[in-house]
């Protein structure tokens, strides 16, 4: 049987170093391709934590703000406001039993005329 020889190398050898420089290529690739993603999840993991640092930080001044003595504050310096003094202070009783009277007038004879005038008059009162 008779091998074919391409200038005293036998293609089988070629075909194995040309198989070999295409996986070896592949994998230098993919080497490559992974520490590209490597390098982003990094990055992304330290922006992560920054954004988390901010979030504490944030949340910190958050329950600062919502302290009474800081809405006092707040109130009294910037926004001019005063604390109410005990004289403002009005108390409602509530448990007493209210009372309400329903008084009828007394009904007179009234023409149409009269009832005209007294709609335009509730009318009126209404617009003011």
């Amino acid at each position: 049987m008779n091998k074919i020889k391409f200038g005293g190398i036998r293609w089988s050898a070629v075909l194995c170093i040309a198989f070999l420089i295409v996986v070896g290529g592949y994998m230098l690739y993919s080497h490559i391709a992974l520490n590209e993603v490597s390098d982003k999840l990094l990055d992304a993991k330290a922006e992560l934590a920054q954004l988390e640092g901010d979030a504490v930080s944030l949340q910190v001044s958050i329950e600062e703000k919502n302290k009474m003595d800081e809405i006092e504050r707040i109130a009294t310096q910037e926004l001019g406001m005063v604390k109410i003094e005990n004289y403002q202070v009005q108390t409602i009783n509530l448990l007493t039993d209210d009372t309400v009277e329903i008084i009828k007038d007394q009904p007179a004879d009234h023409n149409w005329w009269d009832g005209i005038v007294a709609e335009f008059n509730i009318l009126l009162e209404y617009l003011n």
